[in-house]
C-alpha cells in the first residue's frame, strides 16, 4: 500500500472489501486510509483478516455506523468525527491494534457495539503499556485484552451491562497505573520475581477452585437432583516482602458428577509453598434415600465462598428433578452468595434448575418454581444475574434451567478479572447436562438434572482458581503476564 493516503469517499456500502484474500499478497506500508464520507449511511471495512497501518474514521460531522468484519490488525484506529458515531464489530470476532485514537466528548458519546447484541467480540492491545486519552465511550459486548487494566476509557466512559449485552468488561474508568500478573497454571509452578517488583505496594488475590455439581440419582421412585457444587474461598494478601522466586498452584475446578455421581471438590489454591491458600469449594451430592445436598463453601482467610444449592427430592413416581444452583466464588467484595433450590414435577415443562449464586458480595441465587428456573444471584453491584434459562455476567450467577443452558458469569471484580458466578442448576434435559459450569474464577457448577423416565443427567463442573497479582513497579509502565 506505500506511504500515501488512501481516502474513501463513498457515503454508505462496502467502502473496502477484502474479505476474499485468495492468493493475494499484501503489504500494508505506512498507508492510512482514510473514510472521508460524513454521510450518516452505514459503512463496512471488510478487512479480510489481514493487517494494516492506520485507519482513520473520517467525515467530522457524520452521525454513522462504521461496520468492521473480519478478525484484522491495526497500527493505529483513530477517528476525527466531532459528532456521536457507532463502531461495530462482528460477533467472535478479534480486532488488533497497537494505538487507538477514538474517543469521544461530552453530549457525543462514541459506542463500540456488537454485530450482535450479547454475543461478545474483542479488542487486543499490542505492543504492552496501557492506552489512555479515551473518554465517553458506551462499551457494549466487548472483551478487552489482555486481562488487565490495559483498556483505561475515561472515567466519563459507560461499560454497559443493560440485557442484552453482556457487559464482558475488562475495561476500566479507573486510571492504570498498576501491573497485574494473572497465575492459572493448576500444577505446582514457579512464578519469578519481577525486576520492577515493589514489597511496599502490592496486592495478591487467591481464589481457590469450584466445586463440581452431582450428577442426578434414582432407585425406584425415590428420586433426587444433583446439588449444585460449593463456591471456592478468597484469601487477600497485602504488601508481600519478596525476594525471590515463588512456589503456588492454583486450585483445579471441581468434576461434575456423572449420572448417579457426586461432583469432586475444587482444589486449594496455594502461594509460596502453602504459606498462604484459598480453599476450594465441595463437591454436591445427591442420594436415593432421596436427598440432595450442595457443596460445602470453600473457606479464605479473608472471605469464603457460597455453599452450593440443593436439588428436588421426591417419593412419587414419574416425578423429574432438577438440580441446585452452584454456589459463587468469595471475592473481593465479600463472602461468595449461596445456590438456588432446584424444583421437581410429574409435568416436564414445570422442571426447573435452581439460580446460581453471585460472586463476592453478591446476592443468593433464587430458588426455583414451577416452570421457572431461579434467578442467578447479583454481583455486589447488584447487576449480573441471569434470568431462568439465562447465563450469568460480571460474576452473576447463571439463572437455573428449564429449557437452556446457563452458565454463571466470569468476575471483573479486580481490574476486569476476579471470582465468578456460581453455574444454574439443569432441568431434565440433555441440552443442559453437564454445561450449566460455574463462572471464572472458582464458581461452583450447576447440579444434575432427571427426567420424568427416570433418565439420570450429569452434574456441571466448577470453575479452576487463580492467583492475581496486583503491584505499583518501581519502574514506569505496566506489565502483564498469563502462566
Amino acid at each position: 500500500m506505500g506511504s500515501g493516503t488512501w481516502t474513501l469517499s463513498g457515503s454508505g456500502g462496502t467502502q473496502w472489501n477484502l474479505a476474499t484474500t485468495t492468493n493475494l499478497t499484501f503489504n500494508k506500508g505506512t498507508a492510512n486510509i482514510v473514510l472521508s464520507s460524513t454521510s450518516t449511511s452505514s459503512r463496512t471495512f471488510a478487512g479480510g483478516g489481514l493487517t494494516y497501518n492506520k485507519l482513520t474514521i473520517g467525515g467530522a460531522t457524520g452521525t454513522s455506523t462504521l461496520t468492521f468484519t473480519g478478525s484484522n490488525t491495526f497500527s493505529e484506529i483513530a477517528s476525527t468525527k466531532t459528532v456521536a458515531h457507532t463502531i461495530q464489530f462482528t460477533a467472535g470476532t478479534t480486532t488488533t491494534v497497537t494505538n487507538w485514537f477514538v474517543t469521544g466528548t461530552s453530549g457525543n458519546v462514541v459506542t463500540l457495539q456488537s454485530s450482535s447484541a450479547g454475543s461478545s467480540y474483542t479488542l487486543a492491545k499490542a505492543g504492552g503499556g496501557c492506552l489512555m486519552g479515551i473518554d465517553y465511550l458506551n462499551v457494549r459486548d466487548a472483551i478487552g485484552s489482555p486481562i488487565s487494566d490495559t483498556w483505561y476509557i475515561g472515567s466519563n466512559s459507560t461499560i454497559n451491562t443493560t440485557a442484552p449485552n453482556s457487559g464482558y468488561a475488562m475495561f476500566t474508568t479507573q486510571r492504570a497505573t498498576n501491573a497485574i500478573v494473572v497465575l492459572t497454571s493448576t500444577a505446582s509452578a514457579t512464578w519469578d520475581l519481577p525486576s520492577d517488583w515493589n514489597n511496599a505496594s502490592n496486592t495478591i488475590h487467591l481464589i481457590g477452585g469450584g466445586g463440581g455439581g452431582a450428577g442426578s440419582y434414582v432407585s425406584g421412585i425415590k428420586v433426587a437432583g444433583g446439588g449444585g457444587g460449593g463456591g471456592a474461598g478468597y484469601t487477600k494478601l497485602l504488601n508481600q516482602v519478596l525476594s525471590s522466586s515463588i512456589t503456588y498452584q492454583c486450585g483445579s475446578a471441581g468434576s461434575g458428577g456423572a449420572a448417579s455421581a457426586n461432583g469432586t471438590s475444587g482444589g486449594t489454591t496455594s502461594w509460596n509453598s502453602g504459606a498462604s491458600t484459598a480453599g476450594g469449594g465441595g463437591g454436591g451430592s445427591a442420594t436415593t434415600t432421596p436427598s440432595s445436598t450442595g457443596g460445602t463453601a470453600g473457606s479464605g482467610s479473608t472471605y469464603n465462598g457460597g455453599v452450593g444449592g440443593a436439588g428436588a427430592t421426591s417419593t412419587v413416581g414419574g416425578t423429574g428433578t432438577a438440580g441446585g444452583g452452584g454456589g459463587g466464588s468469595g471475592g473481593f467484595n465479600g463472602n461468595g452468595a449461596s445456590g438456588g433450590i432446584g424444583f421437581g414435577s410429574t409435568t416436564t415443562t414445570n422442571i426447573a434448575g435452581g439460580g446460581g449464586g453471585g460472586n463476592g458480595g453478591g446476592s443468593a441465587g433464587g430458588n426455583a418454581s414451577s416452570g421457572v428456573g431461579g434467578t442467578g444471584g447479583n454481583n455486589s453491584s447488584a447487576v449480573g444475574g441471569g434470568a431462568s434459562n439465562t447465563s450469568g455476567a460480571v460474576g452473576g450467577g447463571g439463572g437455573g434451567s428449564t429449557t437452556a443452558a446457563s452458565v454463571g458469569g466470569n468476575g471483573i471484580d479486580i481490574f476486569g478479572i476476579g471470582s465468578g458466578g456460581g453455574g444454574g442448576g439443569s432441568e431434565d434435559t440433555t441440552t443442559t447436562s453437564s454445561t450449566n459450569t460455574g463462572g471464572l474464577y472458582g464458581a461452583g457448577g450447576g447440579g444434575g438434572g432427571l427426567t420424568t423416565a427416570g433418565t439420570t443427567r450429569a452434574g456441571s463442573n466448577g470453575a479452576q482458581g487463580a492467583i492475581i497479582i496486583v503491584y505499583a513497579p518501581k519502574k514506569t509502565g505496566n506489565f502483564l503476564a498469563m502462566f
